[in-house]
């Protein structure tokens, strides 16, 4: 898996970290690794440093200024993507483990599928804090949709994504579209790190077919706590409709989605916002219980949409990245 680099983007937890780097060892990964460092844990980062203390891995270490705030976060990992020099690319977190097996076959698939973009295979669950073994899986995370994302069209692909969403965060996907997708979240600058990742899961379809596979690919921990920044960023879905600048940030999220619809397609932007209001509000009337809420708050989102000038810069970011499908 020498063409594969392994992003890792950490904020402490610790512990997991230092999980994860020996089980790499243990099975001596070949993929490279890039680790993407915004915690504080400075004992963490001289292990890291040392080289000695792994030494069947390929991997980088590179140190980022504090993640104080979400921002800080989606500059790390715009600049933490420049960095990778593989012409494919997995993100994971570090309470997660791989399977190489289940990774070699997601990305042959890709090699051999050139109208597919991106590939998984199974997220198994564990609870244990140790390295797993298969006794400890408890299951496929994502049973409900098992189909590949496809469409002629970035609009027909977003479409089955809404009515089928898994999050696509831990695809193996090229190079060029995890450098697009971070260019995008970064000048979006959204205060809600649900609607990141929801981004983040739409985006990556919209360049091509994504692959889900039935291969066990990653072990993800259950029950662990996100990262500092991250609290209350994930209540439940009827709370969540209620935070403040709800409706900011669907706009943000709509805009960003419509810019590559509308460039990929061809497509006049205002219909492509609507495509977007339109399967976003049924997507999430199954996930939330006051529909008239919902409703109410997308159609207030068309307030806030960007300027002339900033989906300019989102077309020009987009469009500088054609040439890579």
């Amino acid at each position: 898996m020498q063409d594969l680099t392994i992003l890792i983007t950490l904020k402490d937890r610790s512990s997991y970290t230092y999980r994860l780097m020996s089980h790499f060892n243990k099975i001596k990964c070949d993929a490279k690794i890039l680790l993407a460092d915004g915690g504080k844990d400075i004992r963490l980062e001289n292990n890291l440093r040392n080289k000695t203390n792994y030494r069947n891995l390929d991997y980088t270490y590179i140190r980022y200024p504090y993640d104080n705030k979400l921002t800080d976060y989606y500059s790390k990992m715009k600049k933490s993507a420049l960095q990778v020099k593989t012409p494919f690319v997995l993100c994971i977190d570090n309470d997660d483990l791989i399977v190489p097996e289940g990774l070699e076959k997601s990305l042959q698939f890709l090699k051999n599928n050139k109208n597919y973009i991106a590939s998984r295979g199974v997220l198994q669950g564990f609870s244990c804090n140790n390295i797993t073994t298969p006794s400890d899986y408890q299951g496929d995370m994502f049973t409900e949709f098992p189909n590949d994302i496809t469409g002629d069209t970035a609009a027909e692909r977003f479409i089955d994504q809404s009515l089928h969403f898994h999050t696509n965060s831990h695809n193996i996907m090229k190079r060029e579209h995890l450098i697009l997708e971070a260019s995008i979240v970064d000048r979006l600058q959204m205060t809600n790190l649900r609607f990141v990742e929801q981004l983040r899961g739409f985006l990556n379809v919209l360049w091509g077919n994504c692959h889900r596979g039935q291969d066990n690919y990653l072990l993800h921990q259950h029950g662990t706590p996100r990262v500092d920044g991250g609290k209350d960023q994930f209540p439940d879905q009827n709370s969540w409709i209620r935070q403040n600048d709800w409706s900011k940030n669907f706009a943000k999220m709509t805009d960003g989605i419509a810019a590559g619809i509308s460039i990929y397609d061809s497509l006049d932007l205002s219909k492509s916002r609507e495509i977007v209001r339109k399967y976003y509000t049924e997507m999430y009337k199954k996930r939330v219980s006051n529909h008239s809420l919902l409703v109410e708050l997308i159609d207030e989102s068309q307030q806030y949409y960007l300027s002339y000038d900033e989906i300019l810069h989102l077309f020009i970011t987009v469009r500088s990245y054609m040439s890579y499908d």
